[in-house]
């Protein structure tokens, strides 16, 4: 039996396209379980601008999973401020995380995570 073959690296500018797809891809699936999570169809460019604002900043991990050139998942975690209560002033918040169907059941998700616990 092979292993699957994919790597995690992180994303650039050119992969936030990509990631908006996995993005809606995502959000498609949860607003057919529940309605209330459905999105509006003009969406697209504002979770665009998101992304681009989010690639490279210095409180915000973006990763992609990748086959060869393809994008197959992203996670996408920022640091945010705790609540008062907590004995931590921050924390990592995952703002986003998706695998794309055909690739789901093979670790990349688990991959994508425990990589971003390292950061």
């Amino acid at each position: 039996m092979t292993s699957y073959q994919f790597s995690i690296r992180i994303a650039t500018k050119k992969d936030i396209e990509r990631i908006v797809e996995l993005w809606l891809e995502s959000a498609a699936y949860h607003g057919e379980l529940d309605r209330r999570l459905q999105v509006k169809l003009d969406e697209r460019a504002s979770v665009q601008m998101s992304f681009e604002k989010d690639v490279g900043a210095e409180d915000v991990l973006l990763l992609v999973a990748t086959i060869e050139d393809e994008v197959i998942g992203y996670i996408h975690v920022k640091v945010v401020s705790a609540p008062p209560v907590q004995r931590v002033s921050k924390m990592g918040f995952i703002e986003g995380w998706a695998v794309t169907e055909r690739h789901r059941r093979k670790g990349v998700g688990e991959t994508l995570y425990r990589a971003a616990l390292r950061w």
